[in-house]
């Protein structure tokens, strides 16, 4: 499968991949779509409002702010997550976190996590950042989904509590 010009090999040097976590392009297409409607429907309110009100500068603001977030989707999600046998990298060679440095994983249906997702807790805390409808992580805390197929998330989740001790 090619993911925005990048094709999974398999093997890349010496390491293998254990997992690809990547999302659906039906549904990053779909809700890029849906979301571009929306902010253009936002922008043409607030042009098309004929008086001036504070109401046509907050339609004009918050579909601008709309269409950035829209543009931050659809890029970030055509990136992948790799799983190695030491670590859960991105496409875009960032990384996420050291397999070694999970405490302990929580995919429970009342857990604080991503739709579709899992949340991973750190035993150490990295730097904030976030990859709108694939991943975020604040301090010790890594919530991978959104827009990410559950079942990929699921064997990545079941492949790393087999290879290390990681509690539930």
């Amino acid at each position: 499968m090619i993911i925005d010009g990048w094709e999974p090999i398999g093997i890349m040097g010496n390491e293998k991949q254990l997992a690809i976590i990547n999302p659906p392009v039906i549904k990053r297409y779909f809700f890029t779509l849906l979301s571009l409607i929306l902010a253009v429907l936002l922008l043409y309110e607030g042009v098309a409002i004929y008086f001036v009100s504070g109401e046509r500068l907050g339609f004009i603001l918050v579909g601008l702010f709309l269409l950035g977030l829209t543009y931050l989707f659809y890029f970030n999600t055509g990136k992948a997550l790799i799983l190695y046998e030491d670590r859960l990298v991105s496409t875009d060679g960032e990384l996420l976190f050291e397999l070694k440095n999970i405490a302990s994983i929580e995919n429970g249906l009342f857990s604080f996590k991503p739709s579709n997702g899992v949340l991973f807790r750190l035993k150490e805390p990295m730097p904030v950042k976030w990859r709108l409808g694939l991943w975020w992580r604040f301090g010790k805390r890594v919530g991978i989904g959104g827009c990410t197929q559950k079942s990929s998330i699921n064997l990545a989740v079941e492949i790393i509590k087999s290879n290390s001790n990681v509690s539930l």
